[in-house]
């Protein structure tokens, strides 16, 4: 896809990215690199549903509500172990 110039500067400034003329500012790229994330995960009832078809979309979104902080803290530690596998494998 192939956009010209004023179709970028559009699209930039409707993802809300300041423009001067033709250019990004150097404070918007320090903006979005800053709240760049390389990695986010959600889970929707609809995740839990394939697991308990049986469950309502409330029992799914309850039992998502009850056990979010340990579904966080198991998404968190395997992000680590992935992260120091993957740079060891690297070094070798």
């Amino acid at each position: 896809m192939s956009l010209s110039k004023v179709e970028l500067k559009r699209h930039l400034q409707s993802l809300g990215i300041k423009t001067k003329g033709n250019y990004v500012r150097k404070s918007e790229i320090e903006r979005i690199v800053a709240n760049t994330k390389f990695a986010e995960v959600a889970w929707r009832f609809e995740d839990v549903q394939s697991l308990r078809p049986n469950w309502t979309k409330e029992q799914c979104e309850e039992w998502l509500g009850e056990n979010a902080k340990w579904i966080e803290d198991a998404m968190l530690s395997a992000g680590w172990d992935a992260m120091s596998d993957l740079l060891t494998a690297t070094e070798e």
